[in-house]
């Protein structure tokens, strides 16, 4: 027998009442990651009435129902989300914390930013070639081969990227 037999035959308890059917699955999910088998039931709804219905109904209940034995743990697991997803100070508090500096992480932040100016060096450079390359095709025609000579200085300018990015 599987999850779902099971929660058919048990004795279920309904331990919240969701706002709409989002913040229900949100909370099954988050009640079925912590170990507690629960199912999210609803009001019936009619394919062309549901849409009027969720849209202009604020009466509209779905219930989160657990089993009897594990309906305490689910109540304190949902006030404990429920809590956490809304307290704004403390997420406040967490945000200005700040994680200790080691030497460690100090050369992982260096080495980063490293490898970010060289990305950001490479592409200044190519975005050059590119618009002179245009600027060469539309403006100034000094060869009239087109593309193909767009292509080469494109390829040029990757290259002449490369060796700026290694020094």
């Amino acid at each position: 027998m599987n999850t779902s037999d099971e929660l058919a035959t048990a004795k279920l308890v309904q331990v919240h009442k969701a706002r709409n059917e989002w913040q229900g699955n949100l909370l099954v999910g988050y009640l079925q990651d912590n170990g507690v088998e629960a199912v999210i039931r609803c009001a019936p709804s009619i394919p062309p009435y549901d849409i009027a219905e969720s849209m202009y109904s604020k009466n509209k209940i779905d219930g989160i129902f657990v089993r009897e034995p594990d309906a305490g743990r689910a109540r304190k697991l949902i006030k404990e989300f429920l809590a956490t997803a809304t307290d704004a100070p403390s997420l406040d508090a967490l945000a200005a914390q700040r994680p200790p500096l080691t030497k460690e992480k100090i050369g992982q932040l260096r080495g980063a930013l490293r490898e970010e100016r060289r990305t950001f060096r490479f592409l200044g450079w190519l975005t050059v070639a590119f618009l002179v390359a245009v600027w060469l095709l539309l403006g100034r025609p000094v060869l009239h081969s087109g593309w193909p000579m767009l292509t080469i200085l494109v390829t040029l300018a990757m290259c002449v990227g490369y060796l700026l990015r290694k020094h």
